[in-house]
């Protein structure tokens, strides 16, 4: 097995000259690496930072392009700050806890609301006893749907039946 090494000319993204074969991500590396301002201009012209494309564009007036860059040095000078101030402030782990004991006289009683789940109606039945029957029939009905046990021997079951419905 032979190996032949001849010497090629290798292109890099280095060059100036991009032929046509290379892909376009090839042309990009290319033109941000040229020497000169025009990286810069072609940076700020291309990123998301607002006002830097202002500040280097060539059809606005020096003043206008003096202003964009001020105000873009100004608000990096004042994120730069915060992040310091930030993370100073992190760093120093504040805690404040306040505490103010408040004694009352008197307070208002808080509003309470009590639903009544019992499915039997007592207005509707005049006899104590039946109540308690009731009771008794609902909770032994309770049972049957837990244990799985038949009331077919309970008696005066179909009697209460209408007073255990919903209202």
């Amino acid at each position: 097995m032979t190996i032949s090494m001849t010497k090629r000319p290798v292109k890099t993204a280095w060059t100036t000259e991009v032929p046509d074969q290379f892909p376009e991500v090839v042309k990009s590396v290319t033109l941000a690496n040229k020497k000169g301002g025009k990286d810069i201009k072609d940076f700020a012209e291309t990123t998301t930072a607002h006002g830097l494309k202002y500040a280097f564009s060539e059809e606005s007036s020096r003043i206008r392009r003096l202003a964009w860059f001020l105000a873009f040095l100004a608000a990096l000078a004042y994120l730069s700050y915060q992040l310091v101030e930030c993370s100073i402030d992190y760093y120093r782990y504040p805690m404040k806890a306040e505490y103010k004991l408040v004694r009352m006289n008197s307070m208002d009683f808080p509003t309470i609301t009590i639903c009544n789940l019992n499915q039997a109606d007592s207005e509707k039945v005049d006899d104590p006893q039946a109540i308690t029957d009731i009771y008794r029939v609902a909770k032994l009905c309770m049972w049957k749907d837990i244990m799985n046990t038949s009331l077919a021997k309970m008696r005066n079951e179909d009697k209460y039946r209408p007073y255990l419905e919903m209202r």
